[in-house]
């Protein structure tokens, strides 16, 4: 994993947009991984395939998808949906590519990530290394962590299976 205390900030030029105007909308991508416009994001509640937010945030947007692994700790929170914390546990999700970057803007305001905002907000946004069911590297892909005091905070109930799903 990436350490989440070193600062990293890199912006993605969109076709049609200026570098400037993607700082102001909070788009800071990691070039190395993402040397196209295509958008890679971790995902492992509401957003992922058959869940409450993949159709509104996901659906007709994402290029593909497959099941995928993260390292952290996975929390079923009293508002009914999850948060994922640091940690050397696998958590169960789905890899999404996005046909663009443009796509990070509304995932993180469902996910209350403001960038450029002092925390805590809900959820802060990482360049984390992805995994396959096997434990095969599959590169980089942005993930949302919380801290863990905001874990706390919403009751949070660990999964100890690392999946999230309508009937966790």
């Amino acid at each position: 994993m990436v350490n989440s205390n070193a600062p990293v900030c890199f912006t993605i030029l969109m076709a049609g947009r200026s570098s400037a105007n993607n700082a102001e909308r909070g788009i800071d991508m990691q070039p190395t991984e993402q040397s196209t416009d295509r958008l890679r994001v971790f995902v492992y509640g509401t957003l992922k395939p058959g869940e409450a937010n993949y159709s509104a945030y996901c659906q007709g947007k994402v290029l593909e998808q497959q099941d995928a692994i993260a390292l952290g700790q996975l929390f079923a929170l009293s508002l009914g949906y999850p948060a994922m914390t640091a940690g050397e546990g696998r958590v169960r999700g789905t890899l999404l590519t996005f046909r663009d970057a443009s796509a990070l803007v509304a995932l993180d305001e469902l996910e209350d990530y403001r960038p450029n905002a002092p925390l805590p907000h809900s959820y802060e946004r990482r360049w984390v290394e992805i995994f396959d069911p096997a434990m095969h590297s599959l590169g980089y892909a942005w993930a949302y962590f919380m801290q863990p005091e905001q874990v706390v905070k919403f009751q949070g109930q660990v999964l100890p299976k690392g999946w999230w799903g309508q009937n966790h």
